[in-house]
C-alpha cells in the first residue's frame, strides 16, 4: 500500500506538432484526478434497478501551479506562436518632472522600445493629465515615441508616466482567433510519492487538453494559475496507464 504525499509533480508535453519541449508545472499546489461515468438504470416495478449499465466516461485533471511560464500557457492552452527574447513590458507610474523652462518635454526611460501611453499623473494629487493630439495646455499632455510633451503652466510638475515597453527577456504569446475545433494536444504525466517506503505512484494520460484557464491574483498571496484538463483517446483506443510503486 501507497500513502502518496504532497501536491506531486505533473509534467506535459505537446502532441499536435513536432519536436515539442516537455515542461513542467512549475512548484505544483495541487492536482485533483477525477474519473466519473454516466450510467443509465433499467427500472422494473421496484424500487432498486435491476441492472445499472456505464454511459460516457469522462478523467478529467485539475492542477493549480505556483509558478506562471508563458510557455506552458501557450503550450498547454493557446497553442499559438509563442515568441522568446520579447516580452512586453508596463512601465507604471515612471517619475518624471516637467522642466522648468522649454522645452517642456520629459523622455520616458525606454523610449527607444516605447510601444504605447497608458496615462500621466500629477504625483502630488493624483489627478490624471489630458492627452491632446499636439500644443498642449495646461493640465494636459502629447507623446510621440516615449517623448512626452507638457504646457508651460506646468513647468516643474512631479508627474507620473505609464507606458508599456518591450524587452529582450522573457516572452509573449501572440493571440489570434483561430478556427473553431482548433485545440492543442499534449501528453501529461503525473508523479507522486510515498515518503515512507521512497516508492512512487506514476500516471500518464496519453493525449489531453486544457478546456480552462483561470490566472487570479490578490492581495498579499501569490497568484495561482489553475488549468482544466479532459483526457481523450490518444487514436490508438488507448487512454493512458497508472503504475504504482506498491507490489501488492
Amino acid at each position: 500500500m501507497l500513502a502518496p504525499f504532497g501536491a506531486g509533480r505533473l509534467y506535459a508535453a505537446r502532441k499536435d506538432i513536432t519536436a515539442a519541449t516537455p515542461i513542467e508545472f512549475g512548484v505544483l499546489q495541487d492536482c485533483a484526478i477525477d474519473f466519473s461515468f454516466t450510467t443509465k438504470a433499467l427500472q422494473g416495478q421496484n424500487q432498486f434497478a435491476v441492472f445499472v449499465a456505464r454511459g460516457d466516461a469522462k478523467w478529467t485533471v485539475k492542477a493549480k501551479t505556483g509558478i506562471l511560464s508563458g510557455r506552458v500557457v501557450n503550450d498547454l492552452f493557446f497553442g499559438q506562436a509563442y515568441t522568446s527574447a520579447a516580452q512586453v513590458a508596463f512601465a507604471a507610474g515612471e517619475a518624471a518632472t516637467v522642466p522648468a523652462s522649454s522645452a517642456y518635454t520629459c523622455t520616458v526611460a525606454n523610449s527607444s522600445t516605447f510601444v504605447a501611453d497608458f496615462g500621466v499623473i500629477y504625483t502630488a494629487t493624483g489627478l490624471p493629465l489630458v492627452n491632446v493630439a499636439s500644443s498642449p495646455a495646461t493640465g494636459q499632455y502629447s507623446f510621440a515615441a516615449g517623448v512626452y510633451t507638457f504646457a508651460a503652466g506646468d513647468a516643474s510638475a512631479a508627474v507620473a508616466i505609464s507606458y508599456t515597453y518591450t524587452t529582450s527577456t522573457g516572452g509573449k504569446i501572440v493571440l489570434t482567433n483561430p478556427l473553431s475545433g482548433t485545440t492543442p494536444y499534449f501528453q501529461g504525466v503525473f508523479r507522486n510519492r510515498d515518503p515512507k517506503s521512497g516508492l512512487f505512484s506514476t500516471y500518464v494520460f496519453n493525449r489531453m487538453t486544457s478546456s480552462k484557464l483561470g490566472i487570479a491574483s490578490k492581495n498579499a498571496d501569490y497568484s495561482i494559475p489553475e488549468f482544466d484538463m479532459e483526457i481523450m483517446d490518444d487514436g490508438t483506443g488507448n487512454i493512458g496507464t497508472m503504475s504504482f510503486g506498491d507490489a501488492a
